[in-house]
């Protein structure tokens, strides 16, 4: 488990559905946390792009 995933391991959403896969905040992490992600990939490959046109290094 990553840092980030380990911070947030105590929270916790009573649900009352059975299914393992749909326990905790399933909409926060759809619509906040994994469009977060993505665009921090994006950010970071654009860094990497603009570093290398211009011949950063390091």
């Amino acid at each position: 488990m990553n840092t980030s995933a380990a911070a947030l391991a105590g929270v916790k959403e009573e649900s009352d559905d059975a299914a393992d896969g749909v326990r905790g905040y399933p909409e926060i992490q759809e619509t906040i946390v994994r469009p977060l992600r993505r665009i921090h990939r994006t950010i970071r490959e654009i860094g990497v792009g603009l570093s290398h046109y211009y011949g950063a290094w390091g």
